[in-house]
């Protein structure tokens, strides 16, 4: 009939997933959805469109999939705005009449928890024991959770009292075998007093950052110890076959080295007396007390270890 009014149908919009937790700053986020004409209508044609705070989100959604009694399921993704915090995040299907029938207007509130992107640092080739007063090297390495690249960047190095010592800059490449792990080298000058040192190293965060970006911090420590004054040479042997053994540890108080292809390390250190013990996995070594009053060279002869499965108690350790 001429004037009628057409049908009027209301829409409904639920979650398929829960919403993330929380995204990282302008990275990518997804919403599943299910859309529902109680009255069965095909939806194949609903527009769903994404507000942020009261301003239109760009998205995109995926190819919709037809479910059963009017129901269709949608995957939109979009991109978390720039600046951490707690967003409204509005989910709008708009008024539609087409075919004699008015779809209502349907939304969905939700809160969008935004982040800065957390990143990591490690800090490796820590030399141990440290001369003291003497110049040496460690590297720092750090990441970001969403793999931003940190070329350029910043750290910085601080001692016990949390004075700053050294810093360094992050390379333009990540390290060989990450894929976003950006590396420095940073030198340092050891402390006067002798003992165990810990020192930190920390990352505030990129100076002009794109993307707001947490800060990070690590500790690491190290012996320091006087100026070598004399040369222990150890020279490690198979017993009963004299073949020499490489890659053994071997360690003379907190000093440390290992032995190379013909079994021998050698370890520069003070005077004193020292316990020595090395390590190698499936060969037992005596531990020996060593007085070190001029350059010592000792031999040290290597068991193999007994077969755990030889043990007919199986006691393991």
């Amino acid at each position: 009939m001429t004037g009628e009014s057409p049908a009027s149908h209301a829409v409904e919009i639920e979650l398929l997933e829960p919403l993330d937790p929380a995204v990282d700053a302008g990275t990518p986020f997804r919403l599943r959805l299910r859309v529902t004409c109680p009255s069965g209508c095909d939806l194949e044609w609903a527009p769903v469109l994404l507000e942020i705070d009261g301003r239109p989100l760009d998205s995109t959604a995926g190819p919709v999939m037809e479910g059963e009694g009017g129901e269709a399921a949608v995957e939109i993704e979009a991109c978390a705005p720039r600046e951490p915090g707690e967003h409204a995040l509005r989910v709008l299907l708009p008024r539609v009449e087409a075919d004699g029938i008015v779809h209502e207007e349907a939304a969905l509130s939700l809160s969008l928890a935004v982040r800065p992107h957390a990143t990591s640092l490690a800090v490796w080739g820590v030399p141990s024991p440290v001369v003291t007063g003497a110049s040496f090297r460690v590297r720092v390495g750090v990441r970001c959770s969403a793999g931003c690249g940190l070329a350029g960047e910043r750290i910085v190095v601080r001692d016990d009292a949390e004075r700053p010592v050294g810093e360094g800059l992050l390379g333009d490449q990540p390290a060989s075998g990450t894929s976003a792990l950006y590396p420095a080298e940073v030198e340092l000058t050891g402390p006067d007093t002798e003992g165990l040192a810990s020192w930190s190293v920390g990352f505030a965060g990129p100076e002009r950052p794109e993307l707001p970006h947490a800060g990070a911090s690590a500790r690491f420590s190290f012996m320091v110890a006087p100026e070598p004054e004399h040369r222990v040479t150890v020279r490690v042997m198979e017993s009963g076959t004299g073949r020499a053994l490489g890659k053994v540890d071997v360690r003379v108080g907190v000093h440390m080295g290992s032995t190379d292809g013909d079994g021998v390390a050698a370890i520069d250190l003070p005077g004193g007396t020292y316990e020595m013990v090395a390590c190698r996995a499936g060969w037992v070594f005596s531990p020996r007390r060593v007085e070190v009053a001029g350059d010592v060279e000792i031999e040290l002869e290597a068991v193999p270890a007994p077969d755990p499965a030889d043990d007919e108690e199986q006691v393991w350790m």
